[in-house]
């Protein structure tokens, strides 16, 4: 790093999972549950008749398997057996997605061995339909919230979650490598790239998604550092692939350390940035800087990234945050507003001082646009 950085004009780019979005990248965990549920219905089918006489299937309880994939109409609630036996393969698939999605997944209760993913199918309770990451942080607080006294059986209880996280974990990522971002680039983009490239000296992106979106523009300008993949990149042969919650300043947390259980923090960010040099690089990045702006795009500044999140924008080093307007919603006043609101409520979840937060954040007036893409 140059010795005169530190007095230059600098920037740090979050980029999050709004930006694959926008490129019309299907990356949601929303995305994921549907493609989840279409596989699984082309598993049924290819299956057939011999799924009902597997003991141990990968997928499904066994109680399941004796109850609906019986003879034809051996149960009126959901005849699977009966699309797989009398349709084409397309038509069979559609029904039974439909029929899987019926009444709120409900039947997923039912049909999952990962008891977790069928929670996250049901919303079983939690703030957001399948945000995987806050409903597995709500799954840990009821554990060591719960009146069980016995130690073994609460790590029992930590154990079983986390490899259903995990097996969720591997299903998520081998279906993002099943995207194809390497070409997906738009000239009015590259623009605003070149735009910031002008008004700053010195660039580093910290990129929260697994993808390589951002590549095909940083690479065009000098002075934009080599991007950080704080939790991983798809396809590296590293296997630094970080999933999980990562606010460890949250009162559960340390409760969950008090325990002496250390499966509890085994899928808690901070605790995994301990592996990899990642966070130290931004680390060393944030103490070098003397001062500089922080973009954000497309990242939610939600409670999974808080602890990192909190080091980048919660200090005096951070001169100014710019949240940007979705191009997408400009003839929609309200939900653009909303959707701006949004982030700038969640910034306050992150920078403690009010009076902090309100110079910080440049205001919705005078946010520029992300560009239609």
């Amino acid at each position: 790093m140059n010795n005169t950085d530190n007095t230059k004009k600098n920037l740090i780019i979050l980029i999050g999972n709004g930006f694959d979005l926008a490129h019309g990248l299907k990356t949601s965990y929303s995305d994921f549950a549907d493609y989840f549920i279409d596989f699984l219905a082309t598993y049924l089918i290819s299956k057939n008749g011999n799924l009902y006489d597997d003991d141990d299937d990968e997928f499904l309880q066994k109680s399941f398997l004796t109850k609906y994939m019986g003879k034809r109409g051996s149960n009126e609630k959901l005849d699977i057996y009966f699309y797989i036996e009398n349709f084409d393969i397309p038509y069979s698939r559609k029904e039974i997605i439909k029929l899987i999605k019926k009444d709120d997944y409900n039947l997923t209760e039912d049909m999952f061995k990962n008891s977790f993913l069928s929670k996250l199918y049901r919303n079983g309770g939690y703030e957001n339909w399948f945000d995987i990451e806050n409903a597995y942080f709500e799954e840990l607080k009821k554990i060591v919230n719960s009146e069980i006294a016995n130690k073994s059986v609460i790590e029992e209880k930590v154990i079983k979650l986390n490899n259903e996280l995990e097996d969720i974990k591997i299903r998520l990522i081998e279906y993002l490598n099943k995207i194809d971002c390497k070409n997906k680039s738009c000239h009015s983009v590259l623009s605003f790239f070149n735009k910031i490239s002008n008004e700053y000296d010195s660039i580093y992106t910290i990129n929260f998604n697994y993808t390589c979106t951002a590549e095909k523009y940083i690479s065009n300008f000098s002075n934009f550092k080599s991007i950080n993949y704080i939790h991983g990149k798809l396809n590296d042969s590293s296997d630094q692939i970080i999933f999980g919650y990562g606010n460890d300043l949250n009162v559960d947390y340390t409760k969950m350390k008090d325990t002496g259980i250390e499966d509890f923090l085994v899928n808690i960010k901070p605790r995994e940035y301990i592996k990899y040099p990642n966070y130290s690089e931004i680390l060393n990045v944030l103490n070098y800087y003397k001062k500089y702006d922080v973009y954000v795009l497309g990242h939610s500044l939600g409670l999974t990234d808080k602890t990192l999140l909190s080091e980048i924008i919660d200090t005096e080093k951070c001169n100014k945050l710019y949240i940007f307007k979705r191009a997408d919603l400009k003839n929609n006043e309200t939900e653009l507003e909303n959707s701006f609101m949004k982030i700038a409520y969640a910034t306050g979840r992150i920078i403690e001082k009010e009076s902090v937060l309100r110079e910080k954040v440049v205001n919705y007036e005078e946010a520029d646009f992300f560009p239609l893409i």
